[in-house]
């Protein structure tokens, strides 16, 4: 395998083609590591892009903001949904979060993205789930919906972003 760069990064935007080489040029531009993406040697991108989605606003965003990264990098796309439990008393929890995997995959199924959905009910918290199942995987980028909380929200519940962000083995990109 191959390692090529696609993309850099400046302070404030991301930098494509023509403009990425001049400032590489002039040395204002240091590769960003997170959008080193692995060819085989067929020459085609394999990187994969895992969501994590809930459903919220937040978690839509997310999805839009993986359809352009999956557009722009050639990825493949990983949705997955996550619950603690799966007993029959959330069932109805379930098959909610099964319709909601179901309407995401459409919006990459009709840009011709390839993408795959899971609903995992694993017993760990989403945060685990999800960078678990990114290890497992082989992620190379998360992307993930935060909500506001206050600090004291932060507190006693906690963050399934926060978790994400810090535990997990590959660069992670938040959506508000």
């Amino acid at each position: 395998m191959t390692r090529i760069i696609t993309h850099f990064m400046t302070h404030s935007k991301p930098v494509f083609g023509q403009e990425c080489k001049k400032l590489l040029k002039e040395k204002s531009i240091v590769p960003w590591d997170s959008y080193l993406t692995l060819t085989n040697t067929n020459g085609e991108i394999t990187m994969k892009i895992l969501v994590g989605y809930d459903g919220t606003n937040a978690a839509k965003e997310a999805l839009n903001l993986a359809k352009v990264h999956a557009k722009s990098f050639g990825a493949t796309v990983d949705i997955v949904t996550s619950m603690e439990k799966g007993t029959e008393n959330e069932r109805e929890d379930i098959e909610q979060a099964e319709r909601g995997l179901e309407w995401a995959k459409s919006l990459f199924d009709e840009n011709e993205i390839a993408c795959d959905t899971h609903l995992l009910i694993r017993g760990l918290t989403p945060g685990e789930d999800l960078v678990q199942f990114a290890e497992e995987n082989k992620a190379d980028e998360i992307l993930v919906g935060v909500k506001r909380r206050s600090k004291v929200g932060k507190l006693l519940m906690g963050s399934t972003a926060q978790y994400i962000i810090l535990q997990a083995s590959c660069p992670v990109v938040s959506v508000k």
